[in-house]
């Protein structure tokens, strides 16, 4: 598996069409057919159906391409990094931001991820809500910018920048049959009661991966506050949290499982600012914050 297998399959499923794709990346029909094929050959799936003169993706397939964009997001964050150093010193120095979290089940880019070390004089004002909430802030004008995660649904006012992804993880109570397993997968999940850390902006890329899965999940509202978490969780439910750390869901008795196997959930983050908001400086805050979340890994 390279790169170029990666951008033409994402172009294969856009397109619909190997020659729309190959039109689109500027190679033959033929090396989008390859391409396609070689990535089955690899994986032993089929990602892919032909119908007729065009195309469309199997179920796993529509998932492989969600995680290819993820990859091919990442990719673009290494080139991003490479010009962090010499834009540092035109950053702006004095920058609001709305960050998505859901504030017991784990934030997304905790403030010590914020912190930099190589910009001690940056000034960030940082406000805490859903998506939601971050996109009202940002289009009322309490903030410059918002990162938040998921967005499916893309707002046409805002200008969006991809900045990293997450792989979020699972908490059960101790009493719950898997806190016997070391890890969760899609499967381990059917049937189960499962709570979201965020609004629907993660909802279509867990019920995308599930799909693949063939799993039934019921999706429940969780009040954000310990005591509704713990009678959740102890009635057998599941909370998604976002990170590794192990202090999320206060006073309540849980263990947290990261996810397992081949194929596992991951959520892009995004930036998100008014389209009138300097380019510039978008830019540059957003190379930022790629910086400090690679460096945190």
């Amino acid at each position: 598996m390279n790169i170029s297998q990666l951008e033409y399959y994402v172009a294969a499923v856009t397109e619909g069409s190997f020659a729309r794709a190959a039109h689109r990346q500027y190679v033959t029909t033929q090396a989008i057919s390859r391409a396609v094929r070689e990535l089955e050959s690899e994986f032993g799936v089929s990602l892919m159906v032909r119908e007729g003169r065009g195309v469309r993706p199997t179920s796993l397939g529509l998932l492989f391409c969600d995680q290819a964009k993820l990859i091919l997001g990442e990719c673009g964050v290494l080139k991003s990094i490479a010009s962090l150093e010499k834009n540092v010193d035109r950053t702006p120095r004095d920058i609001s931001l709305a960050v998505s979290t859901a504030e017991c089940r784990g934030s997304l880019y905790p403030k010590r991820l914020l912190r930099s070390d190589r910009n001690p004089g940056l000034n960030l004002r940082i406000v805490f809500g859903l998506n939601a909430c971050c996109r009202n802030l940002l289009q009322e004008g309490f903030v410059k910018i918002a990162v938040i995660i998921g967005a499916s649904c893309k707002d046409n006012s805002l200008k969006y920048s991809y900045i990293t992804s997450i792989e979020p993880q699972f908490a059960v109570s101790f009493e719950n049959p898997l806190a016997m397993k070391r890890g969760l997968s899609a499967k381990n999940l059917n049937d189960m009661r499962v709570a979201l850390p965020l609004d629907t902006g993660s909802l279509a890329y867990f019920k995308r991966w599930l799909s693949a899965f063939d799993s039934e999940v019921s999706f429940e509202s969780v009040g954000l506050n310990a005591e509704e978490h713990k009678s959740f969780l102890e009635k057998g439910g599941v909370v998604m949290v976002l990170g590794n750390d192990h202090s999320v869901l206060p006073s309540v008795n849980h263990l947290v499982l990261p996810q397992t196997g081949k194929t596992r959930l991951r959520l892009p983050v995004y930036a998100c600012a008014n389209r009138e908001f300097d380019s510039v400086s978008f830019n540059m805050v957003c190379n930022l914050l790629r910086g400090v979340a690679n460096k945190a890994g």
